[in-house]
């Protein structure tokens, strides 16, 4: 390597196109590589490293007087003396907690969020929006979920209802309630649990018991 850029032991201040030889000597050359999984400390050798994953979710820094400097920021402590706030700082990337929940929560099929962090509670999907039983009946559920405090969508668009399903599958609403013309046929609609994939059947006036299930799952 050549032209390196380095602390100058000053406070602020770097040096530039420093080389070896001409500016400094050198004791030694050694081999550095990056730690793994069994490393011993070399501080203690009854200690191994052990590597896991993870994601930076929050973040602390800190800044020391760097501002409480500029800003003549700080108090007079017990002995009269004037000192500048120590001070640090912290956040929490919102972005990246739902990219850590993704990574938590997923399956071959899309995201499998908890009800807290999903987008719905609840989506009701008709499949058949030119029906207007089935459109009637959907609004029925949709309007009974929706005064019971629940966070519920209405999928009436005109798509098919596989496109309807996989949309509801990639965002992980928990509860997928579906209304079409075969529940027509056993009056009955039918309860599926994203997370668990199982289905219940109930009678399409047992809004009740529908209610009863959802909160069983989800609150």
């Amino acid at each position: 390597m050549t032209s390196y850029v380095t602390g100058s032991n000053e406070k602020d201040f770097h040096l530039l196109n420093v080389n070896h030889e001409k500016d400094f000597k050198i004791k030694g050359f050694l081999d550095c590589r990056q730690s793994v999984d069994g490393d011993v400390c070399p501080g203690y050798p009854d200690f191994t490293l052990r590597s896991t994953r993870g994601i930076e979710v929050g973040h602390v820094f800190k800044l020391g007087t760097k501002y409480s400097d500029s800003m003549k920021a700080g108090f007079t402590d017990k002995n009269g003396k004037d000192i500048n706030f120590y001070m640090g700082c912290y956040g929490i990337g919102v972005g990246r907690v739902v990219a850590a929940a993704i990574e938590q929560n997923n399956d071959e099929l899309g995201i499998r969020l908890p009800s807290n962090l999903a987008p719905f509670e609840v989506i009701v999907i008709p499949t058949d929006t030119r029906n207007e039983k089935v459109m009637n009946i959907a609004i029925k559920i949709y309007d009974n979920f929706l005064k019971n405090g629940y966070d519920v969508a209405l999928d009436d668009r005109t798509d098919s209802a596989g496109i309807k399903f996989k949309d509801s599958e990639l965002l992980g609403i928990p509860i997928q309630i579906t209304i079409g013309p075969k529940s027509l046929e056993k009056d009955t609609v039918e309860f599926k649990d994203r997370d668990s994939s199982k289905k219940n059947e109930f009678k399409m006036d047992d809004i009740e018991g529908l209610l009863n299930l959802a909160n069983e799952k989800i609150r």
